[in-house]
């Protein structure tokens, strides 16, 4: 900076590059928490099914209907939350 406190070409290529790098490691860093998140909401979801499944085998096609039902609904919030929202 030596106009005045007017920043150099040089200087401001350097500040973009420095803020690109620094977008981009966010940008991998909100992608690895998203994966996790997907991850965890799926563990969740099997942990739920194992502990509200009903326990007796007189009532074993319930389980798979309520198990299709749950993965549906998940794969629906899923998707609602990958879809960009328009304003």
């Amino acid at each position: 900076m030596d106009r005045g406190g007017v920043p150099t070409i040089a200087e401001l290529m350097a500040l973009l590059a420095t803020k690109a790098a620094e977008v981009e490691a966010l940008a991998a860093e909100r992608d690895a928490l998203a994966r996790r998140i997907l991850k965890l909401e799926e563990e969740l979801a099997l942990s739920r099914l194992h502990r509200f499944a009903p326990r007796s085998e007189k009532h074993l096609d319930r389980v798979f209907n309520e198990a299709e039902q749950a993965s549906l609904e998940d794969d629906v919030r899923r998707t609602e939350k990958l879809t960009p929202r328009r304003n």
